[in-house]
C-alpha cells in the first residue's frame, strides 16, 4: 500500500472540497448606485440587507489565475462569470432569490497528461437561494468542472443569521460528494484507491460556516462598508469507498490537516451580495474571486 499515490489524490481533492468555487460565491448582484451608497451606513442587521432585490441586475466576477502543482506538473486556472438576478419570490418558508449564471474557465498546463484537456470550459446554471424566516439562508451547491477533475454534490450550505454571527454561533452542513479525475493518469491513481477499482471517490464532509462582521474591506473593485464574511472550514471528511481502512484514514486525515491551515472567506456587502472571496494560509492572503456589479 506504500505505493498508492495518496498525496497526489489529496491535492486533487483539496480544490473542490476545501477551497471550492461554490455557488455561494456567485450569489451576487447590485442595487442602483444611490441605494448602494446609502446602504453603506447600515449596521449589520439581517441577511435581507445584504441580498440584492433588483431583478435584472448583473455582476461580472473575475477568477484571478491560480497555480497548483510544481516542476513538470503545474496547472494554471483562471476565468470569469456573469451572474444575473432573475427573480425574487415569497414562499411559505421565506424568500427565494434565483440567479442565472454563465461561467467561463480558462486553463493551461505544462503536464502532458492534462494538455489534451485544455479547451476552455463554459457552463450555465440556475441557482436558487432561500432566505428563511428565522434569518438563516439555504444556499445551493453546483457541480464543479476543472482541468483535473469533476465533482458533484448533494446537500446545501446553511448560512447562520446575522444575529447568530453576533453571538458567535455557526452552522454546520453535511454534504455528499463524488470526485472523478478527467485524465488517464488521474483515473489510474483513483482506481488504486477505491473499492472495485472505480474512477470516482465518494464520501461525506461536514462544512462549518461562521461569520466575520467588519466595518469595511478593500477589494480590487473598491471599498465596501459593514460587510459580512462567511468563513468555511471542514470539520469532518470521510471517504466512503476507499479500498481499505488504511487508505480511508490516510485520505481523511490529510484533507482535514490541510483544511486546518487554509481558511476561505466569502464577503458580502449591503445590497450587493458577494463582492470577494479570500483564502488565507501560512503564505498570506490570496483573492480567489472579485465581483464588480452593474450600477
Amino acid at each position: 500500500m506504500n505505493q498508492i499515490p495518496i498525496g497526489r489524490v489529496r491535492a486533487r481533492a483539496l480544490v473542490p472540497l476545501g477551497v471550492r468555487m461554490t455557488a455561494a460565491v456567485l450569489f451576487a448582484s447590485a442595487l442602483p448606485a444611490t441605494v448602494a451608497a446609502s446602504s453603506a451606513t447600515t449596521a449589520h442587521r439581517s441577511w435581507s440587507d445584504y441580498l440584492p432585490r433588483v431583478v435584472g441586475r448583473t455582476c461580472s466576477i473575475t477568477f484571478p489565475p491560480q497555480l497548483s502543482g510544481s516542476g513538470s506538473n503545474v496547472t494554471t486556472v483562471s476565468g470569469s462569470a456573469v451572474s444575473t438576478l432573475t427573480s425574487v419570490q415569497s414562499t411559505a418558508r421565506g424568500t427565494v432569490f434565483t440567479f442565472g449564471d454563465k461561467v467561463k474557465i480558462r486553463q493551461t498546463s505544462n503536464s502532458p497528461a492534462y494538455k489534451p484537456l485544455l479547451a476552455p470550459i463554459s457552463s450555465t446554471q440556475t441557482l436558487a437561494y432561500l432566505l428563511l424566516k428565522n434569518g438563516t439562508v439555504e444556499a445551493p451547491l453546483e457541480n464543479q468542472l476543472s482541468l483535473q477533475h469533476e465533482v458533484s454534490y448533494r446537500g446545501h450550505l446553511l448560512f447562520p443569521s446575522i444575529a447568530e454571527m453576533k453571538s458567535g454561533i455557526s452552522d454546520v452542513s453535511t454534504l455528499h460528494f463524488a470526485l472523478s479525475p478527467l485524465s488517464s493518469t488521474g483515473v489510474a491513481e483513483f482506481e488504486l484507491l477505491t473499492k472495485g477499482h472505480v474512477k470516482t471517490v465518494m464520501g461525506v464532509e461536514s462544512m462549518r460556516i461562521s461569520g466575520d462582521l467588519r466595518q469595511s474591506i478593500t477589494t480590487p473593485s473598491g471599498t465596501f462598508h459593514n460587510v459580512v464574511g462567511l468563513r468555511e472550514s471542514i470539520t469532518n471528511f470521510r471517504v466512503e469507498n476507499a479500498i481499505n481502512a488504511q487508505v480511508a484514514t490516510a485520505l481523511d486525515s490529510a484533507v482535514l490537516k490541510d483544511s486546518g491551515v487554509n481558511t476561505t472567506t466569502i464577503w458580502y456587502a449591503p445590497g450587493r451580495g458577494a463582492v470577494s472571496m479570500w483564502t488565507v494560509s501560512s503564505t498570506g492572503k490570496t483573492t480567489i474571486e472579485d465581483s464588480h456589479c452593474a450600477g
